[in-house]
């Protein structure tokens, strides 16, 4: 996560993160060598990564209209979490994977009735690049202010 990023990167799929059917009302999200999304969540920008090894799996309901959602979970000073749910809405802290509209009495998911999200455009080695270089110099600021921290408490007699 990185304040510093906020709004820089726009919060979307990048890569990967396909919903596909699976047997009753189930679907499951996986993708290729490269599941990468951006998520926001109040100031700051999560980055969800998911290995290629990895597949999640949700259950719909029939007769109505969900969305599967990346959703990131935030707090200072607290574990952030990233999950994959079934929403009847996409909160703010989710983007949406797929919207699915089932009919009533449906014991299936029909590849037809999955809308996918575009990806928010797709992921250049450039932009790996930027991103490495804002991770860098955050790490370098970080070590900074711990440095400026430690020099103070030792002037204060902490």
């Amino acid at each position: 996560m990185n304040q510093k990023l906020h709004g820089l990167l726009p919060k979307g799929v990048y890569s990967g993160f396909a919903v596909k059917p699976k047997s009753g009302l189930t679907v499951e999200v996986s993708g290729g060598d490269q599941n990468i999304a951006v998520l926001e969540v109040g100031t700051y920008s999560l980055t969800a990564r998911m290995p290629s090894n990895v597949t999640k799996q949700v259950t719909l309901t029939a007769g109505k209209t969900q969305y599967v959602v990346l959703e990131a979970q935030y707090a200072m000073h607290q574990a952030s979490t990233i999950g994959v749910y079934v929403r009847d809405t996409v909160p703010s802290n989710a983007i949406m994977l797929a919207k699915v509209t089932l009919p009533a009495g449906a014991t299936s998911v029909p590849a037809d009735s999955i809308e996918l999200a575009l990806p928010s455009k797709p992921v250049t080695a450039a932009d790996y690049a930027e991103l490495a270089a804002y991770t860098i110099d955050n790490g370098r600021r970080t070590l900074e202010l711990q440095e400026e921290l430690n020099q103070l408490k030792k002037t204060l007699g902490l």
